[in-house]
Parts: C-alpha cells; structure tokens; sequence
C-alpha cells in the first residue's frame, strides 16, 4: 500500500501546468471498454472499440458505459467530449494520488469520485484500492475504473443480466446507487479480515510477544487509517445525493441512497474501533515487554542480594593475614571445622534471603 501511494504521488501535475490538463502513467493499461444496455424486456452487453460506436444509443434504455484503464488520453477526451465531460473532471479522473471522494455538479450531470478495494487472487488478505470516477446524466451512467478486472460490480451486471429485483425498471439514478452500494460492501470484507488477524496478534502479543506482532499491528493500523480516508469523505457523498434537490436523483432512490449512508457509516464504526483495537494492542505489547523486564529485574536483584552477603564472606576470609603474627589474625584459620561452618553459614545466609523472599512472595 506504501508504494502505491508513491507512484500515485509521483504522477502528480507539474506546478504551473495549465487547469484540465491530462497527464497519462505511463504504467496506465489501456483502456477497454465495455456496455450494457438495458430496459424492462430486454438488455445488451457488448465490448465498444470505437466511441463512436456509443453515437447510436437508444434513448429509450439506460447505458452503463464501463471504462477499464486510463491509458490512453484520446479515447478519455473523445468519451469526454462525446458526454460533455468537464476537463477538470477528466484531470480528477486520471490524476494518480489519491483523490478525496467528492460529489460534483454539472449542467447535465453529476460527477461522483469514490474509493473501492480490488482483491488480487481473490484474497481479501491481499489487494488494494482503487479510484472509482462516475458520470450520472439523464440515462447514462459512465464508471472509470484504474485497474481492469477485479472489480466487486459482478453482482450488478447479474442482476441486470437476469432481471432481478427493480433494477432494470428503474433509473439511471439506481443504476448509480447499486454501483456505489456495491463499492461500499466490498470495504466489509477487508474490515472483516482485519478483525481476525488483531484477534490472533492480541493472542501472540499476550503469550509471546515480539517485534514482529508490533510491526503486524502497525500495519494494520496503517491500513485501516487507509480505509477511513476512503469511507470518512464517502459518507459525506451520499449524504449530499441524499439532499440533492435536482432533478438526477429521484425521491425514490434517495431512499435506497439512505440504506447506502448507513452501510458507510457502519463500516466507519467498525474501521474506527479495529483502529482503536490496534492503538490498545501496542500499548499492550509496550506493557507485556516493560512487565517481563521488571520481571527480570527483580531476579535479577533477588540474585545480586543473596550474593551480597556471601561475597563479604568470601572477601572478608580472603584476605591475606599471618595468624603467627597475632592470634586475633584469623583465628578460624587454624581451627578444625573452620571451612565447613563457613559454607554452613553462607548457606544459612542464602536460605534466609530465599526464604524472606517467599514470605514477601517476591519468589
């Protein structure tokens, strides 16, 4: 997720450059484009190789107009121009750092910036996010999309494919709808397995902690804090379709949209909680690690106390003194049992020392 965030910030607009201007990564696939028409008897799904193609439309179906990659500049200004696409909208649309999600109105359409998570392999442990551009006009919805396939919207097309729910009976608006509550729910999946994986840090954290587990929750805590920047800014998007008070977004849809407004606000809940979770869980590593020094310590400094004594005993009989000199020169030296009652008495000083401590229940 680190390098994405750089090459994304390396493709930044040049200072000075002029407004709308497109600048294509060169790492860009190129674009493939896809369409799907449908009303209430039937539906149509093709692969566009030329805009043109997108001229004959019928106005009497709705159009989902799918983009796959944005690198080529002339097929995004060509669907521009061909949908009277603002240019600072498409400059939004290829600009490769992060962009904030933002609602964005126009004279015949809306402009809807979101973030989606797209797994690789299909593993939720394993993915990263994407931009998410729509257009919302009259019975045209256009998505671009930065990274071709992956994307969680399979569940729309087959409910436009077979038919099912209200889907194909109603609007370009639910249309919008069932694309952005589709981007939403695909954040549940990667905030549920993000959930696990603190479960199982807090149980090696609280058995055998190491710096591997405080990495792990650092980088959870990273991604989560991704996942708010995605949600935080959305939630603000649907709230202001919600209050809409254009024509684009029927009364009934807003309904929907409202469902849509709860689902952010629940993954927000959740994202802001693992988050709090994974600040707990390093200061419960930061806990376990300057309790098991303490530990330490004390045996440590139990061990030092108990030879304390038994090193000013060894000391004091080390010393080198002629007991022909004086009698009072280290009289324990010439006597029978001299050596024997000295290791009694260092073992009696050590066994008093262990057994204080017991008693203190330091042991």
């Amino acid at each position: 997720m680190r390098n994405l965030i750089r090459n994304r910030k390396r493709n930044l607009s040049k200072p000075g450059s002029s407004p709308g201007e497109i600048i294509i990564s060169p790492e860009s696939p190129k674009p493939v484009i896809s369409r799907l028409s449908y009303n209430q008897f039937e539906w149509i799904e093709s692969c566009i190789v030329d805009v043109e193609e997108l001229r004959n439309l019928p106005a009497s179906s709705i159009h989902w107009i799918n983009l796959d990659g944005l690198g080529d500049a002339d097929t995004l200004k060509a669907l521009g121009e061909f949908y009277n696409i603002h240019p600072l909208a498409l400059e939004d649309i290829v600009s490769s750092q992060i962009q904030r999600p933002k609602l964005e109105e126009y004279d015949d359409s809306l402009f809807i910036i979101a973030r989606m998570p797209v797994f690789k392999n299909g593993k939720c442990s394993d993915y990263e996010t994407e931009q998410l551009s729509l257009f919302l006009t009259d019975n045209v919805v256009i998505t671009f999309q930065e990274i071709p396939n992956g994307d969680p919207f399979n569940g729309v097309r087959e409910r436009l494919r077979r038919g099912k729910g209200k889907i194909r009976s109603r609007g370009a608006d639910y249309l919008s709808y069932a694309i952005l509550d589709a981007a939403i729910d695909s954040f549940f999946p990667v905030i549920d397995e993000r959930s696990d994986e603190i479960e199982l840090v807090e149980i090696e954290i609280l058995e055998r902690p190491n710096s591997s587990a405080l990495k792990r929750v650092h980088t959870l805590k990273q991604e989560l804090i991704m996942i708010r920047r995605s949600l935080w800014p959305l939630r603000e998007v649907i709230n202001s379709l919600i209050r809409d008070t254009s024509d684009r977004v029927t009364d009934e849809t807003k309904l929907f949209l409202r469902d849509c407004y709860d689902h952010t606000s629940l993954a927000l809940d959740l994202t802001e909680t693992y988050r709090e979770l994974c600040s707990d869980l390093t200061e419960m590593y930061l806990s376990n690690m300057s309790h098991k020094l303490n530990e330490v310590m004390k045996f440590l400094t139990m061990i030092t106390t108990i030879f304390v004594p038994l090193t000013f005993i060894v000391g004091v009989y080390g010393m080198n003194f002629d007991t022909t000199s004086s009698p009072w020169n280290m009289p324990e030296l010439r006597s029978q049992y001299g050596y024997p009652l000295v290791m009694i008495s260092m073992l009696v000083v050590a066994l008093g020392f262990i057994g204080y401590f017991r008693r203190k229940r330091w042991l």
